[in-house]
């Protein structure tokens, strides 16, 4: 076994919600270890071939080829943290880590390990100890958790689109400039890109998809939707804005 995925620590929900999206990616090999019973209801109820029941873990890891793994996703156990008497489950995390620091410091190549935390003040302090990424999942969800080990640094990159930390870049909103439409109720959104790079409006934007209101019912009432990457020969209409990737220190 190698290039494979491990996820140390189960959650029932969360766990197969995280496995699906790991499908979705091809992940075709994935190794849990958590400290459920093979033949409880939470485990014979997901699809995965290889499972662990822990033991000692560092036993465990090194049953399952750690060393060779291409991606390591710890969840906070609650189950395996209380059978240790720990009732701080990132407490229980940083042991984990701690562990796996150990296993792999001689590895020429070190698997990417990718942390659930429950307190983003230890952020730091399960980067210190060797995970690679860590994740608040309250805060970005648990698919990022999964999309994170096989899209090496993507949560960094979610951070610093979705919180005020980074001051170099933000998401915005924009109106279309009027005169592109040419008096017409429709324009493609290739045609849209390029009147907006000859008019030097690209520069420093990034587009990254469409915004549009439109209404759900009878009575009017709207919703909005977001269209990423749309087509060429999507058709843009004078209410719709460009999102836009740009930086907080643009003059317009």
């Amino acid at each position: 076994m190698k290039e494979h995925v491990i996820i140390i620590g189960w959650k029932p929900t969360i766990g197969k919600a995280i496995l699906d999206e790991l499908k979705k990616m091809n992940v075709k090999d994935v190794v849990v270890i958590s400290s459920y019973k093979s033949n409880e209801l939470v485990i014979r109820e997901i699809d995965i071939k290889n499972y662990i029941e822990k033991s000692d873990p560092e036993e465990d890891l090194e049953k399952v080829k750690v060393k060779k793994a291409s991606s390591i996703i710890i969840l906070g156990d609650e189950k395996w943290a209380r059978s240790l008497g720990i009732n701080d489950i990132d407490l229980w995390i940083f042991r984990i880590i701690g562990t796996l620091n150990r296993l792999l410091k001689e590895s020429e190549k070190k698997p990417w390990i990718v942390s659930e935390i429950y307190d983003r003040k230890n952020e730091q302090i399960a980067i210190d100890l060797g995970a690679d990424e860590v994740i608040g999942v309250n805060t970005f969800g648990y698919e990022l958790l999964a999309q994170s080990a096989s899209k090496y640094g993507l949560s960094n990159i979610y951070k610093d689109l979705l919180t005020t930390e980074s001051q170099d870049h933000e998401i915005y909103f924009d109106k279309i400039d009027p005169s592109f439409f040419n008096g017409s109720k429709k324009i493609l959104y290739a045609k849209l890109l390029t009147k907006m790079k000859q008019n030097g409006l690209l520069t420093r934007r990034v587009p990254l998809g469409i915004l549009r209101n439109q209404k759900t019912d009878i009575k009017g009432s709207k919703s909005i939707k977001h269209i990423l990457t749309p087509e060429d020969d999507f058709e843009i209409i004078p209410y719709d804005k460009l999102i836009v990737l740009a930086t907080n220190k643009r003059s317009d």
